[in-house]
C-alpha cells in the first residue's frame, strides 16, 4: 500500500521525467504526461526485428486511449482512438436546417444504394439457387458459384452491382472521413531470442492489419544507442525534498479532476510469483534515510505519427455544420519518452538500511526481485552478504543498492507517455 512518502518520491520522480519530456518544448495546455508506474518495455526495433512486430507495438502504445484522471500510465485496452474516431464520424448529424455538402449527400445516397442492392442480390441469389437445384444436367458444375457464371446472368449482374455500390460507399467515406485505417501489417508473434539474448531471424510471421502509426527514426536511434553503450549516463537526484516542492500539475494534471496519485509503492518486493506483503522496509517510515539517483544513458521524446486516416474532429464538424454526438474526455497518446541504459543508485542509512537488507536478501533467496519506480530489477539466489545479480548488487556495508543499466539491442524502456485531451 502506498504511503504519503511514496507519493512524495513519485512526485520527485515524475518531475524529473516531465523535465526530460519538455526539455525542448513546454507542455501544451491540453496535454498530460503519464508516468510508467509499472515496468513498460518499449517498442522493439532495429535491423533484426521484423517490421510487423515494431508496427504492432507502436499501434498498441499510440492507439489505446488514457484516462484523464490518472497520473500512472494505464491504457484502456478496450478503447482505441482509431475506433472511437470512426464511431464518432459515423454518428455526427447535420444540424436542423443545415445544407449538407455534396460529398456527405453522395455518401448517404451511396449507402441507400447498398441497402437496395442487398435486397436485389438476395432475391437474385434465391432464384439462382432454385434454378441450380432444378437443373438436371448430370454434367453441371458442382457449386452454385461455378454454375451461375453461365446459367444465372441476373444473379451475376446483381452481385456485380452490389460490389460496385459497396466500393462507391468506401470511396465517399474515404473522401469525407479520410482513407481507411486498417492498412499497416502487424504481428503479435513474440520476438525470438537466442542464448545470448539477441533476436533470431524470423522470416515468416503471422500478420494482420492495424491503423498506421510511425515513430520517426525510431529503429535507427535504437541502433545508434547500442553502438554507443560506453556513454556515461546522466544522473538525476530523486529525494524527499524534491518531492515536497513538486506537483503533478507539472504533468498537466489538476486538483479539479480529483485526487491525482500514482497509488502504488515506490519499492515493491516480489518473492517468486507473488508480491511480498510483510516487508520490513517501509518507505513511509524510512523515507528520510533513503536517497535515490536515477541514471539514464540514452533517451528521446518521440512523436507517434498516425496515417492519413486521422482526420480532424473539429474540421469535420465544421465542414458539415454538424451536431457532435455525446462524448466524454479521453487522452490520446501523442508521444513517449523512450530510454536505454536505465539504472539507479540507492543509498540507505539508519534503520532503513537494516530493514531493506533483510527484505532484499529474503527476496533474492526466494528467487524474486524488486520493482523500483516501476522498473523491474531481477534477482538470483545468493547467500553472500553482498548479493550480486545480473541487474543489481547490494553492498550491505555501505547500504548501497546499485541497479545496473541494461542495454538491450532491440528494445527500449518507456518511462512516460504524453497525450492530448480530446472529447470523443
Amino acid at each position: 500500500m502506498a504511503t504519503q512518502q511514496d507519493e512524495l518520491f513519485w512526485k520527485a520522480y515524475a518531475s524529473t521525467i516531465a523535465g526530460l519530456m519538455t526539455a525542448n518544448a513546454p507542455l501544451a495546455p491540453n496535454s498530460k504526461i503519464y508516468i510508467a508506474a509499472t515496468n513498460v518495455m518499449g517498442i522493439p526495433g532495429g535491423p533484426k526485428v521484423p517490421a510487423e512486430l515494431t508496427n504492432y507495438s507502436t499501434y498498441q502504445v499510440a492507439d489505446y486511449l488514457l484516462d484523464p484522471k490518472g497520473v500512472g500510465y494505464n491504457p484502456n485496452k478496450t478503447l482505441t482512438y482509431s475506433g472511437a474516431l470512426y464511431n464518432y464520424a459515423q454518428n455526427i448529424k447535420p444540424k436542423p436546417g443545415a445544407t449538407e455538402p455534396g460529398d456527405l449527400t453522395n455518401l448517404g445516397l451511396a449507402k441507400e444504394r447498398v441497402a437496395n442492392r442487398d435486397k436485389e442480390l438476395a432475391a437474385a441469389k434465391e432464384k439462382a439457387r432454385a434454378d441450380f437445384k432444378d437443373d438436371d444436367n448430370p454434367r453441371k458444375p458442382s457449386t452454385l458459384a461455378e454454375w451461375s457464371q453461365k446459367n444465372a446472368p441476373a444473379y451475376i449482374a446483381a452481385h456485380n452491382s452490389w460490389e460496385a455500390a459497396v466500393q462507391d460507399v468506401e470511396s465517399w467515406e474515404n473522401k469525407v472521413f479520410g482513407p481507411g485505417s486498417l492498412n499497416m501489417p502487424a504481428s503479435e508473434d513474440a520476438l525470438r531470442l537466442n542464448a545470448d539474448g539477441m533476436p533470431e531471424p524470423m522470416n515468416n510471421v503471422n500478420t494482420f492489419l492495424v491503423p498506421t502509426y510511425s515513430i520517426p527514426n525510431y529503429s535507427a536511434t535504437l541502433t545508434s544507442w547500442v553502438l554507443n553503450t560506453s556513454k556515461s549516463p546522466s544522473s538525476y537526484v530523486i529525494d524527499l525534498a524534491k518531492g515536497q516542492t513538486s506537483s503533478y500539475s507539472q504533468l498537466g494534471h489538476t486538483v479539479g479532476e480529483g485526487e491525482v496519485t500514482v497509488g502504488c509503492p515506490v519499492f515493491c518486493f516480489f518473492g517468486g510469483r507473488y508480491e511480498k506483503s510483510n516487508s520490513k522496509f517501509i518507505l513511509g517510515r524510512d523515507a528520510k534515510n533513503v536517497s535515490i539517483t536515477l541514471t539514464i544513458k540514452h533517451h528521446m521524446t518521440a512523436p507517434f505519427q498516425p496515417g492519413q486516416w486521422n482526420f480532424g474532429l473539429t474540421d469535420l464538424v465544421e465542414k458539415i455544420n454538424a451536431e457532435p454526438p455525446k462524448t466524454q474526455p479521453r487522452v490520446r497518446p501523442t508521444q513517449a519518452l523512450f530510454a536505454n541504459g536505465v539504472g539507479m543508485k540507492i543509498t540507505f542509512s539508519g534503520e532503513a538500511k537494516t530493514a531493506f537488507s533483510e527484505d532484499y536478501k529474503e527476496t533474492v533467496g526466494a528467487g524474486g526481485g524488486i520493482s523500483i519506480f516501476g522498473i523491474s530489477v531481477g534477482a538470483r539466489d545468493s547467500s553472500e552478504t553482498s548479493s550480486s545479480t545480473n541487474t543489481s548488487s547490494w553492498d550491505e556495508s555501505s547500504g548501497t543498492l546499485t541497479v545496473a543499466s541494461t542495454n538491450l539491442s532491440y528494445e527500449s524502456n518507456i518511462l512516460a507517455v504524453m497525450g492530448e485531451t480530446i472529447s470523443i
